[in-house]
């Protein structure tokens, strides 16, 4: 059996709730920054009088599908469970529910397939987003409605163990904090009373990476060498090669800026929040970084790598830079003899050694953790797509094939009957 399908358009139109809220009600304010991409999961749900919202939002309620027309390529889609008020990035979309499950929509856009699409249909460079005139007229499959239900079980499922090992992960980052602070006490106040000296005491020079316009240089060629950018280290302080940009260098050059592991890249220049993230580089070949950072080289005999690194990144999350950085009009900055000055606890070696020792199991373990994720990604991905091509329910399709056509004949008449 063949899946008729319908224009997006035709099936879910942007309408947004009809739902009113008090000036001083406090509601949902949903931002992009607040959904993970690929997921949809929101991260966090800020809550503020409605009056807050400014002019360009859109009311949504429970019964629409939120679509993020702003770089299609992060997959940002919500099935919302409660109302709100959204950013007017976010496409309020309402599917007639008797013909087109909201939840099977999600997961639609969420696909591989529709990606594909999206990302062949933007418009802009630096800000990609959707050229909405070709997305009202994909055609999305529309299975009977008893089988879009089923398909969303069965996604549902699989989805869970994708939320499942998210939140085993952030239980293992707590490890490496909880370890911190039973050996070293609250690093803020010294708890443990270790003599304190500058951070210039511990690390050579911080030294800039190079200089050039990266944006449009997203594929290497012959001679060019990969370059670490602030993207590359994440909130956690970790370092994310998956989006690289590439560069040509001089022999000089590349004597000079080539990491080694066990490098630190600090974050000197960023938004306020992010200043100061720190990553180890562990990464194998060749590899230079770029000028928003410092690399920094901790001096074998004063200090362990992973001592500093979590020293440093503890600071940021404490908002200690944040109060602490130079504010220019849209970044702030934190330079070289502010670093070099930062008081930092120094117990001796030996007790910062048996830390370094578990990062190195920890950051082991991660590595394992992420390829399995990797994997669970990869066969969910492929769940996916055989959702939608009709292979995931093709023999549950042909044992209730008659009250399947009887709902298509039905669905058919109210998708008639809406046109």
């Amino acid at each position: 059996m063949k899946w008729p399908t319908a224009k997006l358009g035709q099936i879910a139109p942007p309408e947004r709730s009809e739902r009113e809220f008090a000036p001083d009600e406090v509601i949902w304010h949903l931002n992009l920054d607040q959904i993970e991409s690929q997921t949809g999961r929101v991260l966090e749900k800020k809550r503020a009088p409605a009056s807050q919202g400014g002019v360009s939002t859109v009311v949504f309620d429970e019964g629409n599908v939120l679509y993020s027309k702003l770089r299609p390529y992060l997959n940002k889609v919500v099935r919302p469970d409660e109302p709100g008020i959204a950013t007017t990035e976010l496409v309020p979309l309402r599917p007639p529910p008797k013909i087109l499950n909201p939840d099977f929509l999600k997961f639609y856009l969420r696909s591989d397939r529709f990606v594909g699409f999206a990302n062949q249909v933007v418009a802009g460079a630096k800000m990609p987003r959707m050229i909405m005139e070709k997305f009202w007229i994909h055609e999305i499959p529309l299975p009977a409605p008893r089988e879009q239900r089923r398909i969303v079980e069965l996604l549902e499922q699989a989805d869970v163990l994708r939320q499942q090992r998210g939140e085993a992960d952030k239980l293992a980052g707590d490890v490496l904090p909880a370890v911190f602070h039973k050996m070293f006490g609250e690093a803020l106040t010294n708890q443990k009373n270790w003599p304190v000296v500058p951070m210039g005491k511990l690390i050579e020079e911080p030294q800039f990476g190079v200089s050039v316009a990266l944006s449009d240089k997203t594929e290497r060629k012959d001679g060019q060498l990969p370059v670490l950018r602030i993207a590359n280290i994440t909130k956690d302080g970790y370092l994310d090669s998956s989006d690289l940009r590439f560069d040509n260098v001089s022999e000089r050059k590349k004597k000079e800026l080539l990491l080694q592991k066990g490098d630190l890249l600090f974050n000197w220049r960023n938004s306020p929040n992010l200043v100061g993230k720190t990553a180890i580089f562990d990464a194998d070949g060749d590899y230079i970084f770029a000028s928003f950072l410092f690399r920094l080289k901790t001096r074998p005999l004063e200090a362990e790598v992973p001592y500093v690194w979590f020293f440093l990144n503890y600071l940021r999350r404490q908002g200690w830079f944040e109060t602490k950085c130079r504010q220019a009009v849209s970044q702030a900055n934190f330079g070289r003899e502010e670093l070099c000055a930062i008081p930092i606890p120094k117990p001796p070696l030996a007790v910062q050694k048996p830390f370094a020792d578990c990062y190195d199991s920890f950051h082991r373990l991660k590595a394992l953790r992420s390829q399995s994720g990797d994997q669970l990604e990869r066969l969910f991905k492929i769940f996916m797509h055989h959702a939608f091509t009709g292979d995931l329910t093709a023999k549950w399709r042909e044992a209730h094939l008659k009250e399947l056509l009887a709902e298509m004949e039905h669905q058919a008449r109210l998708l008639r009957a809406q046109c």
